[in-house]
C-alpha cells in the first residue's frame, strides 16, 4: 500500500507519538479492509496536521499505529464561508459533502422566508450532528487536513450577523459576474446561496444593508444545490 492511497482518518494524536482508532473506524480497518500490521495509514487531527502512521495491532474495537511522519498543511487563503438555505429533502447532505470535498472551510445552514422545511429545536439538533457527521466523512474522503464545520440552521437575521465583510449572494438579476465581484485581497469571502425561489425583495434589501453584493453566475436559472 503506497502512502497516496493509505486509508485517511481523523483522531487527536496529542503530543504522543501514536495513535488510536476506535469505533467504525477500528472496524473498518480491522473488519472491512483486514488491515495488518504493519501497513500505513494517514491521520489526521483535523487541525492541519496530516501523519503518516505504521499499524502496530489491529483489532474490530481498537487500532493503534505509530507515526512515522507528520506533514503540516497551512490553512486556506483567503478562508471561504458558505451560507447555504434549506433545502427541501436531502439536498443539504449533497452540498455539505461537495462544498467539502471543494474545499470549503466552513459551511452555515440558514432559513428564509422560501425556505421549505419547518423544523422544532430537537429535530434542528438532531440534523446538524447528522451534517457535521457528513463533513467529517467528506472530509475524510478527500483527505483534508483541516476539518471544515457546519454550523445552523440559523434564522436569516442570525445568518446576517454572523457575515463577515467580504461577503457576495446569489441574484439572478445581478449585473456582475462572481469572478469580478471577488476582492483581489481578502482574509475572508462568505458566499451566500439562496432558497428554491430565490430571495424576497425584503431579503434582498436586508442583504444589501449589510454590505452584502449581488452576483450573477450566468444567464440560467440554477437549484439551489447546483449554485
Amino acid at each position: 500500500m503506497t502512502r497516496s492511497h493509505a486509508p485517511f482518518f481523523f483522531a487527536d494524536s496529542g503530543a504522543g507519538t501514536n495513535v488510536s482508532l476506535s469505533g467504525d473506524d477500528a472496524r473498518h480497518l480491522a473488519v472491512v479492509r483486514r488491515a495488518g500490521e504493519g501497513e500505513l495509514i494517514k491521520v489526521s487531527d483535523g487541525k492541519g496536521s496530516i501523519h503518516q502512521a505504521r499499524l502496530t495491532s489491529v483489532a474490530r474495537d481498537l487500532v493503534t499505529a505509530e507515526i512515522v511522519s507528520t506533514d503540516q498543511v497551512a490553512k486556506n487563503e483567503p478562508t471561504v464561508r458558505v451560507f447555504q438555505a434549506l433545502a427541501k429533502g436531502g439536498k443539504a447532505d449533497s452540498v455539505i459533502q461537495k462544498l467539502v470535498e471543494l474545499g470549503v472551510d466552513q459551511i452555515t445552514i440558514f432559513t428564509s422566508g422560501r425556505s421549505v422545511p419547518e423544523w422544532d429545536a430537537a429535530k434542528s439538533e438532531r440534523m446538524l450532528d447528522r451534517w457535521n457527521e457528513i463533513a467529517r466523512g467528506a472530509a475524510k474522503q478527500s483527505h483534508r487536513a483541516w476539518l471544515p464545520k457546519v454550523n445552523g440552521p440559523l434564522t436569516l437575521h442570525e445568518m446576517l450577523a454572523a457575515l463577515g465583510s467580504s461577503a457576495l449572494f446569489g441574484d439572478p438579476d445581478a449585473g456582475k459576474r462572481l469572478r469580478d465581484a471577488l476582492p483581489a485581497e481578502a482574509a475572508e469571502i462568505c458566499l451566500i446561496v439562496g432558497p428554491e425561489g430565490g430571495f424576497s425583495e425584503k431579503e434582498i434589501r436586508a442583504l444589501e444593508e449589510k454590505g452584502a453584493e449581488g452576483i450573477t453566475l450566468g444567464p440560467q436559472i440554477l437549484r439551489t444545490e447546483t449554485a
